[in-house]
């Protein structure tokens, strides 16, 4: 996910993609966990 830092390219449209897949991310393993809880 830091590729794109290292090579210098920080946008901010670039950071707030990053943003958004990481959030992606984590909102679907919460719902992945929270669907084998209720199963």
């Amino acid at each position: 996910m830091f590729v794109a830092q290292k090579l210098g390219y920080t946008t901010s449209q670039e950071n707030i993609l990053i943003l958004a897949l990481q959030s992606i991310i984590i909102i679907s393993s919460i719902f992945s966990i929270i669907l084998a809880l209720a199963t």
